[in-house]
């Protein structure tokens, strides 16, 4: 009986999927709000070369951090920090949404529940696809540098 009792009382660590902690899987899905934004508002011009190389900027610092962290599982780290940010991105969306439509209230913005509701899965395609596209090259990085360290190719 006093064996029971030691063993529930120690505790054992639950091992991290993901080899991060969830909030900081929350925190890297965060970085790339900012750029979306920038773009929303025009304070970036959606043409430039800039508003491309925001969003990819961020997604590759979700895969140098999966790499240098040798998450145990590189493509569904990064594939969830990308799925995150998509909610983000969708959360964004809806809370700019007046702003973002100002000078259109009666054709987009206003009152168009509809033209909302198909526009909450742009967010989170657009984080998906960006995750995934992330996380094959932590991955493809994450397998090669292991082939290194042990001398397999």
């Amino acid at each position: 009986m006093s064996q029971d009792v030691a063993q529930s009382d120690t505790q054992v660590p639950r091992p991290r999927s993901f080899g991060l902690p969830f909030l900081a899987l929350i925190g890297l899905a965060a970085l790339r709000v900012p750029a979306s934004i920038l773009e929303d508002l025009r304070v970036v011009d959606a043409g430039h070369w800039v508003s491309g190389l925001l969003p990819w900027v961020v997604v590759a610092v979700w895969v140098v951090v999966a790499v240098v962290r040798s998450v145990p599982h590189p493509f569904s780290t990064v594939l969830m920090i990308g799925a995150i940010s998509g909610v983000l991105l969708m959360i964004t969306y809806q809370a700019l949404w007046d702003v973002l439509f100002w000078d259109y209230p009666s054709e987009i913005g206003g009152s168009g529940v509809a033209i909302r509701l198909i526009a909450i899965p742009g967010g989170f395609v657009a984080g998906v696809v960006s995750g995934a596209v992330g996380g094959l090259v932590a991955w493809a990085i994450s397998a090669a540098t292991r082939r290194r360290r042990t001398g397999t190719e």
